[in-house]
């Protein structure tokens, strides 16, 4: 189990721990105080209630005035109150689910070709982005961008400025191979983002650019041998076109002609069947799991 498999299961196991711990709460010592000053029964167990829930609607407050918040609330009035708070409080929304594989040991020889078959069956062809017209097929892609994710949970498209500055940025440290895009014709139907682990490179800067932390960053980032696929959209009419395994494993090929070792895919929806499916075929192991959880 990883560690971020184990902290999700800590904070369920609390979560149940916790509701347990409510439900002996007597309703008849609600008001019941251990001091004249103390809080009552009643009010301290509907504060251990509502932690979990105060805590993340501070997460989505640009602000928070502690200078604000009362203290003079009325106390619960019985048992199922102070158990509804708790459950309203924090339950998980969506888990999103990362994959791990290596190019050189993964075996996607049977996906490749059920791939190939079906892309050349509906006329899909799969590319490399042209750095020689890099501007227009960021075009391309920003005109598919929000068609392929509309319908994504928790979705947030951005604007076209930031798209546009974002594959500026990326322009710096991507791999045409690793980029790819789906055509039929001359349409854009999909396309596909992987970039090397910079991360490799970037910790041995010891978060310090200067005075050697940039010299080191340049140094190692020719010894990264790992790569991550960061997006991968294919609009609704093409989703069933074996696009997504053509991508994958396009994604898989390349990574290994150009030295490329672990190769991690996320972030996967947890309900996104073909996705899951595709990697799951391919021989990708499931290694961590993101819980996104929400208040309500």
């Amino acid at each position: 189990m990883g560690m971020t498999d184990a902290f999700v299961q800590e904070i369920d196991n609390e979560a149940a721990t916790t509701r347990r711990v409510l439900e002996r709460v007597p309703a008849d010592r609600l008001s019941w105080k251990p001091h004249p000053k103390s809080m009552s029964l009643g009010e301290l167990a509907m504060h251990v209630a509502q932690v979990p829930g105060t805590i993340s609607s501070w997460a989505v407050e640009d602000t928070f005035n502690f200078g604000t918040l009362s203290h003079n609330q009325a106390g619960p009035t019985s048992t199922e109150q102070v158990l509804k708070a708790h459950d309203e409080g924090l339950t998980k929304a969506k888990d999103l689910l990362a994959y791990l594989s290596n190019a050189n040991t993964i075996s996607f020889a049977k996906i490749e070709r059920i791939a190939d078959k079906v892309l050349a069956k509906n006329g899909v062809r799969v590319r490399p982005i042209n750095m020689k017209d890099f501007q227009g097929d960021v075009e391309r892609v920003w005109e598919v961008y929000g068609a392929a994710w509309a319908n994504n949970w928790g979705f947030i498209p951005m604007s076209r400025e930031e798209f546009f500055q974002m594959g500026k940025e990326m322009k710096m440290i991507l791999k045409p191979e690793l980029v790819l895009i789906g055509e039929v014709g001359s349409k854009v139907v999909g396309f596909a983002l992987a970039l090397p682990d910079v991360n490799q490179a970037l910790k041995h800067a010891g978060g310090s650019l200067f005075p050697t932390g940039l010299v080191k960053i340049l140094y190692y980032q020719r010894l990264i041998r790992n790569v991550r696929v960061l997006a991968l959209g294919v609009v609704e009419e093409y989703r069933t076109s074996g696009l997504a395994a053509g991508f994958y494993a396009t994604l898989v090929r390349n990574a290994r002609k150009l030295g490329f070792g672990d190769c991690e895919m996320s972030w996967i929806l947890e309900d996104n069947v073909l996705m899951n499916r595709s990697l799951e075929a391919m021989g990708a192991k499931r290694y961590k799991t993101y819980r996104i959880y929400e208040w309500n």
